[in-house]
């Protein structure tokens, strides 16, 4: 004997947007997404271009260290660091610029974040290290 139940239907493409959900919420739970070191409202401000984050030290202040970011970064992407050093170096407070965009001639005037224009990129990747006394000589009077 053989009975077949009629099947409700079901629209296979209302599950594809459910079943994206459900894996970016796995992954983000195996992934243990935090907030980030210092707050989001820290993190916000640090990805305004050409702003500035001060982490305070705590206590007697005893040195300041300015970190900066490389081209086409921010501030937030320093934040971590401050992190890890922090807790060896409660005294110290730190400042984190963020640099604004400007036109790039390297990159045929596209602007990005950057301290200073780059007139081209080096296409050797893989230059020679400087190996004897007269290379060393040489970067240091350069």
């Amino acid at each position: 004997m053989h009975f077949v139940l009629p099947a409700p239907f079901i629209d296979p493409a209302s599950w594809i947007p459910k079943g994206f959900l459900l894996a970016l919420l796995l992954w983000a739970l195996r992934h243990q997404v935090q907030r980030p070191a210092f707050g989001w409202d820290v993190w916000r401000d640090a990805q305004v271009p050409g702003g500035q984050v001060q982490v305070l030290g705590i206590g007697r202040h005893s040195a300041s260290v300015v970190l900066i970011h490389g081209l086409g970064g921010n501030a937030a992407q320093l934040l971590e660091v401050v992190a890890k050093l922090r807790p060896e170096l409660l005294q110290v407070a730190f400042v984190l610029p963020s640099a604004a965009p400007i036109a790039l001639t390297a990159r045929n005037g596209s602007k990005t974040s950057a301290w200073f224009d780059v007139d081209h990129f080096p296409t050797n990747r893989h230059a020679p290290l400087p190996t004897g006394p007269a290379d060393i000589a040489g970067m240091i009077h350069s």
